[in-house]
């Protein structure tokens, strides 16, 4: 097994007890409490992607290929608004705080004809992925908006926020 597959898994798994730790022990109040879990489980999840497509698992899943295109937006966007709660209790969240939920909201919607392909035409897909090399698979243009364009939208979000 590789180092990377292991730390991955590894984090997935430390991912899963932190979340159960986050919803049953935490003393917050719900909205800091439901950030906290979205956060953690967005990472998680991250985690789990990453480890099936470094291990190729992905290839006896395809369906879950691409489910979490919109968690590099959601997991600085949870930092900030637990940031933000932390250090101003006292002034409430505004509405532009919660509308920068609308970026994932958008880039899921425009992966939507990916994700109505049956499970052979993402497979195939993949195989093509795979054949060209295993870095391919995190470049490949499979939406409405080229992928480079989500790596600068995500590097311009962690930057603001």
């Amino acid at each position: 097994m590789e180092i990377v597959n292991l730390l991955t898994m590894c984090s997935t798994i430390v991912g899963v007890f932190a979340l159960i730790i986050v919803l049953v022990k935490s003393k917050e109040d719900v909205l800091h409490k439901s950030l906290l879990s979205i956060f953690v489980l967005s990472l998680t999840y991250y985690s789990f992607l990453i480890y099936l497509v470094i291990s190729e698992q992905i290839m006896a899943y395809p369906h879950l290929y691409r489910t979490g295109i919109a968690l590099p937006y959601v997991i600085p966007i949870c930092f900030y608004l637990l940031g933000r709660l932390k250090l101003e209790p006292e002034r409430p969240i505004r509405w532009w705080e919660w509308s920068l939920f609308i970026i994932p909201f958008f880039n899921t919607m425009e992966h939507i004809p990916f994700y109505s392909l049956d499970g052979e035409s993402k497979k195939e897909f993949l195989n093509v992925l795979y054949i060209k090399g295993r870095e391919n698979i995190y470049y490949a243009h499979e939406s409405l908006i080229p992928v480079y364009y989500n790596y600068i939208a995500q590097l311009f979000l962690g930057t603001v926020l």
